[in-house]
């Protein structure tokens, strides 16, 4: 059982090894305890395996021709397999989840490891096997100790040497010279990805200000409901999320905030995007117009003001067209994004 960044209880069946297109495959994500009891997969079964998209191995179904006597079926953990927590299951949901946030060393490493990712801290060098040998010694407990490790104590380390340590030391201080929106977005909060903690930043300016802000406010900004304001709003109002910033922020960040231009052709649009698009991918197309002040919308209604056009277009296409809503092309929108 693998215990997510956010807690949540992920099975994982073990393989005897087998070759799919060249790649060997020794383990399969089996989703949820849903999938495993609609499958009825039972320890020691053999299965169907395909890799899904070509690289995601999947349990497709049980060889029930095969299957021996007497295997028993798969029971719900009751504890979290790495704290011993009691798994709680929220409504209407299918995982099961550790509640233990930042006590839980499975959740704190998987933290670390989310928050030092390219997209987010961009911290080069910081790899899942030394985020593990860092908890296990003892030398980190949250992600802000990164920030006072020492060369001596990083050499220590297997596989490292001083090199390699002054090299890490000196990825994780200039981590510290990063975007407000990249900083929202290593911190984890569940639903907010990268275009969201764009929003945030752009919308809040600081990280103060955003751990201030109402669920209300949350919910006024482009592209952000209840569930995932509620969410926000929770990871801020929790002890641990607001000493951890503090933690950080005393290492001396400088967080700097995205500059807006509200002078440009989308500015105050409702803006809906469909369709995929060559040139571009639509979370940078999506980042692009919010940073020229347009709000970017998942759906079509008349306070549509333009929908910008990829192929193989949903149902999105027909209702725009319905509503008299401008409708631009891939072309189109390069050139407006490039004057």
């Amino acid at each position: 059982y693998q215990v997510g960044r956010l807690g949540s209880i992920t099975p994982v069946a073990e393989l005897e090894p087998v070759k799919i297109g060249g790649v060997t495959i020794l383990n399969a994500s089996l989703h949820n305890f849903d999938e495993i009891a609609r499958l009825d997969t039972r320890v020691g079964d053999t299965v169907f395996i395909k890799r899904a998209g070509d690289v995601i191995p999947q349990i497709t179904k049980v060889n029930f021709e095969k299957r021996k006597k007497g295997l028993k079926k798969i029971r719900s953990p009751i504890n979290c397999p790495s704290c011993g927590s009691l798994l709680v299951r929220e409504r209407d949901a299918t995982a099961l989840r550790c509640p233990k946030n930042q006590k839980c060393p499975a959740q704190i490493a998987e933290a670390i490891k989310h928050f030092a990712s390219r997209n987010a801290m961009n911290i080069e060098g910081l790899g899942e096997k030394i985020i593990q040998q860092l908890i296990q010694k003892n030398y980190i407990k949250d992600i802000a100790d990164l920030y006072k490790l020492e060369k001596k104590v990083l050499a220590k380390l297997e596989g490292f040497a001083e090199k390699s340590a002054s090299n890490l030391v000196n990825s994780i201080a200039i981590s510290k010279d990063s975007t407000l929106e990249r900083f929202i977005y290593a911190l984890g909060i569940r639903e907010v990805g990268e275009s969201t903690a764009l929003s945030l930043a752009y919308n809040f300016g600081s990280i103060k200000n955003l751990m201030k802000a109402t669920k209300e406010e949350l919910e006024e900004i482009n592209d952000i409901g209840p569930v995932a304001a509620g969410f926000i709003k929770d990871y801020f109002f929790q002890k641990d999320s607001n000493q951890l910033i503090s933690k950080l922020l005393t290492y001396g960040f400088d967080l700097i905030p995205p500059v807006r231009n509200l002078d440009s052709n989308f500015s105050n649009k409702i803006i809906v995007i469909t369709g995929s698009f060559n040139s571009i991918s639509r979370r940078v197309l999506k980042e692009e117009l919010i940073k020229r002040g347009g709000k970017v919308t998942s759906s079509i209604s008349q306070k549509t003001n333009l929908l910008i056009l990829g192929e193989n277009p949903g149902s999105k296409l027909a209702k725009a067209q319905e509503l008299k809503v401008e409708i631009l092309n891939e072309e189109k929108i390069n050139q407006l994004l490039n004057t």
